[in-house]
């Protein structure tokens, strides 16, 4: 009797697992296919941010838009204001510029994606000033 308890509870836990990844994935509206950059830049210098966004979504996505900033150093881009038709995909280049002031080193640059509902996805990255 103890061992078919013990067998229920982890079914159940189990379960209620997979059913958190599936709500979880199924409430995303946008994948991030690619981000790609030289990830060690001279300060002062640009170095372009290339971005492949796929919308997800059964639904148009109206007014995304891609912004790149850090908590750590005064950076900030932002690309233009698009719409993304369902299952549509937006691949830009948005050039970030890393101000001849900053320090060697490596920094955390976040890249935000929002629509007219507000923030869909955050996503994080390394890049070094050298």
């Amino acid at each position: 009797m103890i061992v078919r308890v013990i067998g229920m509870k982890k079914i159940i836990i189990i379960l209620l697992f997979v059913l958190m990844v599936f709500s979880v994935s199924a409430n995303e509206k946008i994948g991030l296919r690619s981000m790609r950059y030289i990830e060690s830049v001279s300060a002062g210098d640009y170095t372009p941010i290339f971005v492949s966004l796929k919308n997800l979504d059964n639904h148009r996505l109206d007014d995304v838009q891609i912004r790149i900033l850090s908590p750590e150093i005064p950076v900030f881009a932002s690309s233009r204001v698009v719409d993304l038709g369902v299952r549509d995909t937006l691949s830009i280049a948005i050039p970030l510029e890393i101000p001849s002031y900053i320090e060697p080193g490596d920094y955390y640059i976040m890249l935000v994606v929002n629509d007219d509902d507000g923030i869909l996805r955050r996503y994080y990255r390394i890049i070094s000033v050298r």
